[in-house]
């Protein structure tokens, strides 16, 4: 399992952050996956995040924590190491004695272990897009029955677009709208036709739905945007 701080992505200060913290912590009651129990991993959510808040006392980044082979990895990217080692060790000495664990500092300037081994990519990335807003649209209270999904794409031309429409038109999708944003200085130059298709949908189907949607756009010089749904 990989949990990912997504908003590094952006980060425009990488450089001020040159070196890789990495701290594994080795579970005690690890089932045949290499997974610890529900009830010993809550217990080491407790030990993730007084690490998180020395981090934050640094005023460092964490990157992610990455569960498998036993071991919770705790990532983070870090100005130096200075004090890191002697925090962390009266820290599990005292709260948290019958854990082993290891802690290691390693130069990773191009930020390497988080763009290629915890940030996700694109379709895992927008799967986790899609499964933030379907918690959305449930905490909002409505029901998951097959709705009308609205997804909206962006193209170089007009011409793009409507190639892609009838293309998608052939697996059920119908226009909803499009517009020419050219002359529209907060967007996308590059792509600045605007398409909205629907189609009813499963919220269960919706990576594939998407996943598609995403390659068929790029096959016609176009971007996936984004879907939401008619409530």
């Amino acid at each position: 399992m990989i949990r990912t701080n997504l908003a590094l992505r952006d980060f425009e200060f990488t450089a001020n952050y040159p070196k890789r913290l990495h701290l594994q912590i080795l579970y005690k009651n690890a089932d045949d996956n290499g997974f610890p129990t529900r009830e010993e991993g809550e217990y080491v959510y407790s030990i993730e995040d007084v690490v998180v808040e020395i981090i934050e006392q640094h005023g460092d980044m964490l990157a992610g924590v990455v569960k498998c082979d036993e071991r919770a990895h705790i990532f983070a990217y870090v100005k130096n190491e200075l004090g890191y080692y002697d925090e962390i060790s009266e820290m599990m000495s005292e709260n948290f004695p019958d854990y082993a664990y290891t802690l290691a500092v390693f130069e990773d300037k191009d930020w390497g272990m988080y763009f290629h081994a915890l940030y996700p990519d694109r379709y895992e990335y927008q799967s986790i897009m899609n499964m933030r807003l379907i918690e959305n649209i449930k905490s909002n209270g409505h029901s998951m029955v097959p709705r009308v999904l609205e997804h909206c794409l962006c193209f170089k031309t007009e011409e793009h677009g409507e190639a892609f429409l009838t293309k998608v038109m052939e697996e059920g999708f119908t226009k909803l709208s499009s517009e020419n944003l050219s002359n529209n200085e907060a967007i996308d130059k590059k792509h600045p036709y605007e398409l909205v298709i629907g189609r009813e949908d499963d919220f269960e189907n919706i990576d594939e739905t998407v996943w598609y949607l995403m390659d068929l756009a790029e096959e016609f010089d176009g971007e996936y945007s984004g879907w939401d749904a008619i409530l």
